[in-house]
């Protein structure tokens, strides 16, 4: 079992953003993904290359679908937030690779 594993002590469901149409946003069905949530203020660039405060960022196995836009519902929160960037630092160590997602 890889370290990031067991840091996965928390689940947040995703609705992965898959397009948009006359209608607004497509999303796909929401799963439940393990994670680490770390809920503190960072700025990070949005994809316009806008400044964005992220109030929480989450930390995802390698593998998660979630691009910019998809929405993000918290441990104990009836609200989704919006994924402002999504990232997938290469450490060397494949047992703590990961996906970084900056929410709204």
């Amino acid at each position: 079992m890889s370290i990031f594993a067991e840091w996965e002590n928390q689940a947040v469901t995703i609705r992965a953003l898959t397009g948009s149409g006359g209608m607004g946003n497509v999303y796909a069905p929401a799963v439940e993904v393990g994670a680490l949530v770390d809920e503190s203020s960072r700025l990070v660039r949005g994809p316009d290359g806008a400044e964005v405060v992220s109030t929480a960022t989450v930390y995802c196995p390698v593998g998660t679908v979630a691009p910019p836009g998809s929405l993000v519902q918290l441990p104990g929160e009836d609200v989704e937030r919006q994924v402002i960037t999504r990232s997938q630092p290469k450490t060397g160590d494949p047992d703590l690779d990961g996906v970084d997602l900056a929410l709204e």
